[in-house]
């Protein structure tokens, strides 16, 4: 990895490695927007804020979900990586210790981030429902603290590598990511009427709802798999559009590191590979002696 001049003979968005970011924002969004309008256009969630992952439990948006979430994990697993070996590159021997040990932290932690979005995506809550939960809290706790790392040590390098606007961005994104996932993370436990079933295709009977309930749906069924009662509905609400806001912070901490991938190149080096002997040997006419 090196660091590259900017040529502006190409698009803005193919200078240095500044596609990465792009990419991951673009599938990102895809996983979530594509899945949620299918659902709604089938019926299958209201149009009112559901939970991103109820947009992604019926076929055929389910599908799409998985696939587009999964290939979001690999890409953003790239550039974690990528992320960590420019601040590597960076820092050198010219910084403390702690730099090298918190760059070294943010790999691990986005690893494990990019690891629960993968088991979003290919555990869907209405079929192993733990291994759905586990995967989203992995996702947002460790992005949480990915996050603020990353602005620790944008700060750290200014003013020779960032500015101390992207590091204010950083920042605040990340305070957003942790307040909202405070807020929407318990609700399953303050909201124990929410009942999950894999039998309730067809709502419940009617019963009288608050006029803001109808402008998102005519009955209690949330989705085919989550029925609530009234007085529910406002936690419900808080704690799905906190979710929301959350997936919009991650798109936009990624699009932040654009500028940054800009300035540096990939490259790789092939060469053969010529296989050693386990010994060294000498030959000596038609005989053949080990050392």
């Amino acid at each position: 990895m090196a660091i590259g001049c900017r040529c502006r003979c190409r698009p803005w968005f193919l200078i240095g490695l500044g596609w990465v970011p792009i990419v991951v924002g673009i599938l990102l969004a895809c996983s979530i927007l594509i899945p949620y309008t299918i659902a709604v256009g089938l019926h299958h969630v209201p149009a009112g804020f559901p939970y991103i992952s109820d947009s992604g439990t019926t076929p055929p948006e389910s599908c799409l979900f998985g696939q587009f979430l999964n290939m979001t994990a690999v890409f953003g697993l790239a550039g974690i990586y990528i992320r960590y070996k420019q601040v590597e590159l960076y820092t050198g021997h010219s910084y403390p210790y702690s730099l090298h040990r918190v760059n070294k932290i943010c790999l691990v932690l986005g690893t494990l981030a990019c690891l629960g979005m993968s088991l979003v995506a290919n555990f869907q809550e209405t079929n192993v429902i733990a291994v759905h939960f586990f995967g989203a809290f992995i996702l947002f706790a460790t992005g949480a603290v990915y996050g603020f790392l990353q602005a620790w040590l944008t700060y750290r390098l200014c003013p020779e590598h960032a500015s101390i606007i992207v590091y204010q961005i950083r920042l605040l994104l990340s305070v957003v990511i942790a307040i909202f996932f405070v807020i929407s993370y318990p609700h399953h436990t303050f909201l124990p009427q929410a009942q999950y079933s894999p039998t309730a295709h067809s709502p419940p009977n009617h019963v009288p709802l608050p006029t803001y309930y109808h402008a998102f749906t005519s009955y209690r069924t949330l989705t085919p798999y989550r029925t609530l009662t009234a007085s529910d509905y406002a936690i419900h609400i808080v704690a799905t559009v906190s979710e929301w806001i959350m997936a919009m912070a991650f798109l936009f901490y990624f699009f932040t590191f654009i500028r940054d991938f800009q300035k540096i190149t990939l490259d790789f080096e092939f060469k053969r590979y010529t296989p050693e002997p386990f010994f060294d040997v000498e030959v000596y006419g038609n005989n053949i002696e080990t050392i």
